[in-house]
């Protein structure tokens, strides 16, 4: 592993014991399993026989390549979040290997609480399997169906946007946020290093990106591939980050280095945000992030044809082919499945055993159950005023003359009782005329961006498209037309705040309202799946 220069030491004493990474190796083997066997499997989900052609089915959809790295990421995040009692979420930026988390989901209990039939023995994995991208079942990819889940990851790109939206104004949650080599390469993405330049540490909670670097994309090398450790030390030294690295192959030396570097992540992001609070200085720090380089198809098989699979662009999706291939593949395929050594990772009756069943975080606590990555259980109901009560009556074609924004009532509102209501929206705020009965200045801009209209398009950093998914990680929901605007009452002092609401989404970014006496209070928008729009109330001074 090249040397880290990131001035800050790592202890010589290896951070697990060996009953400590016996159990999280295991854990590990575990979702990787469950991951595979997705993929392929209708039946025979231990392995009690032999695999035959009636197992398997007919056509295999899904993607392999990301997954056993994510499955290794998020085993060590539970591990952290266990011992500190972390309050943390979990986002896929390469969604499409949807198995992984849903694999993790299923061994915490959590997939099972949201879905009572998928139980967790050897009855409910087997469902579990057939359904993964199957007719009837749950996609591919890390759907809004999915525990824990706040970004599908189809549309790659999005995703560190959405962390930051995600812990704004939500200092106690952490965003551990995987970031695709190939993901990396989009313009949203490439623009999302700058978030930590809006992020508050005495505000806001910890956004910390993961940069899984397995080297390659659907079927060439990625540009971060393409880079040496010392120039991508420097390109995120660059952003304002400060990285570690945790780089090879073999599982046994990688879970020290991993566990090692989490646990000094951690200690820092909790230093960052102690000495800000406690000082009141809302300097911007340099967050920490870690570089993960391990092979694309880790763990899975090393050839396939007389052809390399694991660390090649040939991992990326169905590593082995059935189909026409079955006959000579399936032994291939069995031998795979059984490196996993399932006997010992469930008992007969496919519950996990209790090396794996002790091992993640409980309640609240697991990534899959986590309140603010699932949004219904803090929905509360959006309370809006009567539209009509920004009618213009035309009484003949031409008798009136009258402009949408200059007649929509958010002056209104907070020139009266509202006086403290807030707004927000992307760059076009002023261009459409929301904010044109509305007093502001420039002295409202500030250090963290924070200001009456987020100016997206001031940086290079917030694009209509940015703010968009800045906002999304607290605000997901869709309108095809601009309809008005939404007001949020608070109780007592709370002031509200009002979205505006165009067309493609609801889009912006919320904002605090910048007085003497800084108390500011405001609701929060939230939203999960189709469930609806609501909002969580924070309060903070």
């Amino acid at each position: 592993m090249p040397t880290i220069k990131t001035g800050i030491r790592f202890s010589k004493k290896q951070p697990l014991s060996e009953q400590e990474l016996r159990q999280l190796h295991a854990y590990w083997r575990a979702a990787n399993y469950l991951t595979a066997c997705q993929l392929y499997l209708m039946d025979n989900p231990l392995l009690e026989r032999p695999l035959v052609k009636s197992d398997l089915k007919q056509t295999i959809v899904g993607h392999w390549g990301t997954c056993p790295g994510q499955n290794f990421i998020y085993t060590h995040l539970d591990r952290v979040i266990k011992r500190n009692d972390l309050d943390m979420i979990y986002l896929s930026g390469p969604g499409h290997g949807g198995n992984a988390m849903v694999a993790q989901d299923w061994l915490d209990g959590s997939y099972t609480e949201v879905y009572p039939n998928i139980t967790r023995d050897k009855e409910g994995m087997q469902k579990l399997f057939k359904r993964f991208s199957f007719p009837g079942g749950i996609p591919s990819h890390v759907a809004p169906e999915t525990p824990g889940s706040i970004h599908e990851g189809g549309e790659l790109g999005y995703s560190l946007a959405h962390a930051f939206g995600a812990v704004a104004d939500n200092p106690d949650l952490i965003a551990a946020c995987v970031v695709g080599d190939g993901e990396a390469e989009t313009g949203p993405l490439a623009t999302s290093w700058h978030g930590n330049k809006f992020v508050n540490p005495i505000t806001d909670g910890a956004v910390l990106p993961i940069l899984h670097l397995n080297g390659f994309k659907i079927a060439n090398p990625t540009i971060f591939s393409r880079m040496s450790h010392e120039e991508v030390e420097c390109f995120f030294r660059g952003c304002g980050w400060e990285p570690y690295f945790v780089e090879g192959d073999d599982p046994m030396v990688m879970h020290q280095q991993m566990a090692a570097a989490l646990d000094r992540v951690i200690r820092e992001i909790k230093r960052i945000q102690r000495e800000a609070r406690k000082t009141g200085e809302a300097k911007r720090p340099r967050w920490p992030m870690i570089v993960l380089r391990t092979p694309k198809g880790w763990t899975g098989p090393k050839e396939v044809d007389g052809l390399p699979v694991e660390n090649c662009w040939r991992a990326h999706q169905v590593p082995i082919s059935m189909g026409t291939d079955t006959d000579r593949h399936l032994a291939q395929l069995e031998a795979w499945l059984r490196s996993y050594k399932p006997e010992e990772l469930f008992n007969p009756d496919g519950t996990p055993v209790e090396l794996i069943a002790s091992f993640p975080p409980t309640g609240r606590r697991r990534m899959g159950a986590n309140p603010h990555a699932n949004g219904g259980l803090l929905l509360r109901d959006l309370r809006t005023p009567d539209f009509r009560d920004y009618a213009v009556d035309v009484k003949a074609p031409g008798a009136v003359e009258a402009q949408d924004m200059y007649v929509l009532g958010i002056g209104d509102y907070r020139d009266s009782e509202h006086a403290d209501a807030g707004v927000v929206g992307h760059d076009h705020l002023r261009h459409c005329r929301h904010t044109h009965r509305i007093a502001t200045d420039d002295t409202e801009i500030l250090i963290f961006g924070r200001c009456l209209e987020r100016r997206a398009g001031s940086t290079d950093v917030d694009t209509m498209h940015q703010t968009d998914a800045i906002l999304t990680g607290d605000v997901i929901g869709h309108t095809d037309q601009p309809f008005g605007i939404g007001l949020c009452h608070c109780r007592e002092t709370r002031p509200p705040f009002f979205v505006i609401l165009t067309s493609q989404r609801i889009l912006g970014e919320k904002v605090d309202v910048v007085r003497d006496d800084h108390h500011v209070a405001y609701a929060e928008f939230f939203v999960h799946s189709s469930r609806g729009v609501a909002y969580e109330e924070r309060t903070h001074t």
